[in-house]
């Protein structure tokens, strides 16, 4: 969950908009927000953002699994959830889920892959064209 992923994430105009609010100098100088890493200004800004379009920011996804890795308690998710500050817990069990099936096909590809590169070779468990003979 690193600053640039949130502001990635984030509409320009929405980021602009909440530092114009949060930093006065800025709004007087009409400042350029191409450089804001702000960490207050990027929160309120993916809070806005997923209070208005029901699509968790990355501050609302990373900090659900960050507590359920430390915590283990969902009625802590779940309050963080109705404050607003998180994703609910079974949307994060939704997310932990394909998560993990993702791993799990990166695997199987990875194994297919390999299988197919030793084809053929010694190193090939199912070769029926090797005789093993004892002498």
């Amino acid at each position: 969950m690193t600053l640039n992923a949130q502001k990635d994430f984030l509409d320009p105009l929405l980021l602009q908009a909440v530092y114009w609010l949060t930093n006065e100098n800025a709004f007087q100088e009409a400042g350029d927000t191409e450089h804001i890493l702000n960490a207050k200004c990027l929160a309120i800004a993916s809070d806005i953002s997923t209070l208005v379009t029901s699509v968790p920011s990355p501050k609302h996804l990373g900090l659900a699994v960050h507590l359920y890795n430390d915590f283990r308690s969902r009625h802590l998710i779940e309050d963080m959830f109705n404050l607003g500050y998180s994703i609910s817990y079974p949307e994060l069990r939704k997310f932990l889920t394909s998560a993990a099936e993702h791993g799990m096909k990166i695997h199987e590809k990875m194994i297919c892959l390999l299988s197919k590169m030793f084809e053929g070779t010694l190193l090939d468990p199912f070769d029926t064209k090797q005789r093993l003979t004892v002498t």
